[in-house]
């Protein structure tokens, strides 16, 4: 199969290397991508018509950047900590502050919780 590809883009190179020679026996020393350049460069060509040169020819001259999406099957979680309190122990006796911060499945005690309250006079 290599072989079929190598065959196919050798074709393609040689027919686009015999009409490259047929246009310019035309326009001698003509090249597409110099062409486009010189167009993007004209003192008369507005900024659309350079964004649209510099566009194609960009392609031939840079690699384009593509997303790519990774898919991952997670079974375990891991919990990472970044420390700077090295060697602190705090008041709950744990060596990092963030085991004092609720996480999404646990609720925080409300602010109210085991405090007593009277009942109250009404005012009149």
């Amino acid at each position: 199969m290599g072989e079929v590809v190598k065959k196919d883009e050798a074709e393609q190179t040689a027919a686009g290397d015999r009409m490259l020679g047929l246009i310019r026996t035309k326009f001698p020393g003509y090249h597409p991508l110099i062409a486009i350049a010189e167009i993007a460069h004209h003192k008369d060509s507005d900024l659309r018509m350079q964004l649209e040169c510099h566009k194609t020819l960009i392609k031939y001259v840079s690699p384009e950047l593509k997303s790519v999406e990774v898919k991952a099957d997670i079974k375990e979680t891991r919990r990472v900590i970044v420390s700077m309190f090295d060697g602190e122990t705090f008041e709950n006796g744990s060596d990092t502050p963030l085991d004092n911060i609720p996480t999404r499945a646990s609720k925080p005690d409300p602010l109210w919780k085991g405090l007593e309250f009277e009942d109250a006079e009404e005012v009149a």
